[in-house]
């Protein structure tokens, strides 16, 4: 994805913005998107572009969309921001923000213990999954956590035994990612794969070191989200990760020594 593209699009939807009315201004801005305003001056003032999430919300901001559908026929003549899109965030095709939706925090309640997180995971897939390979990974507990998906209409197990999502559009907050993240990492986790990395290091480094460390990992969601969305098949996949500071500040961008 071409960032210095990116930018300079979300500069011009940012100036329209502004222009529209008099009243406007980048605090307006940062207010209406939920992003902090020097979030929104780096952009404009210093080309740096902002992490994906907090992109998206100026983009809804700016354009008073709340759907990742709805934002690429917006922004159909933007090159950059379809790319974006695209690599970031093709698994929310049809499916409204959850930050910025209450309605959909209510439905992620039905999601909120593991089993039936797990099992929503499951069944929300590309590949359909039989509700015989739900009792044979899970057992007793993984039936009920999926009678509870049907009855609260999330799911629905079809003649054929097929399970069908009848919610699509919820993606779960990174509060309850990080609530299953240990148990998903226990349960899926291979250890015998010798490929399959896991580390854990503390380092020090500036605040320009954890910028590029930033923007390496920022990459690697870019191109999974790409291979994920190129490559559709029968393997369920899983893919997590987290970088960040064993301190109580939180440091998100390239700064300065």
């Amino acid at each position: 994805m071409d960032r210095a593209n990116l930018v300079t699009e979300v500069k011009g939807q940012i100036d329209t913005w502004l222009s529209a009315k008099e009243s406007r201004s980048v605090t307006a801005l940062a207010r209406a998107a939920g992003v902090s305003e020097s979030c929104v001056r780096r952009l404009c003032n210093d080309d740096r572009s902002p992490l994906p999430d907090n992109m998206l919300k100026i983009l809804m901001a700016v354009s008073q969309k709340s759907s990742i559908e709805d934002l690429k026929t917006h922004f159909v003549s933007s090159n950059g921001i379809q790319k974006f899109l695209l690599s970031n965030y093709s698994f929310l095709e049809k499916a409204t923000y959850i930050d910025s939706c209450t309605p959909l925090l209510e439905k992620e309640k039905s999601i909120d213990e593991y089993l039936p997180f797990v099992v929503y995971l499951m069944s929300a897939n590309r590949t359909k999954i039989h509700k015989n390979e739900i009792s044979r990974l899970l057992g007793l507990m993984g039936e009920m956590a999926l009678d509870s998906l049907v009855s609260n209409e999330f799911l629905k197990i079809e003649s054929d035994g097929i399970i069908t999502a009848l919610v699509t559009d919820v993606r779960p907050s990174k509060e309850l990612i990080r609530k299953h993240l240990p148990d998903l990492t226990k349960m899926f986790f291979k250890l015998d794969h010798d490929f399959n990395g896991f580390a854990l290091m503390s380092e020090s480094v500036s605040k320009t070191g954890y910028g590029l460390a930033m923007d390496i990992y920022e990459k690697f969601l870019a191109d999974m989200g790409e291979v994920i969305q190129n490559n559709p098949g029968e393997v369920p996949l899983i893919v997590s990760g987290f970088m960040d500071t064993l301190t109580i500040e939180p440091y998100f961008r390239k700064e300065q020594n």
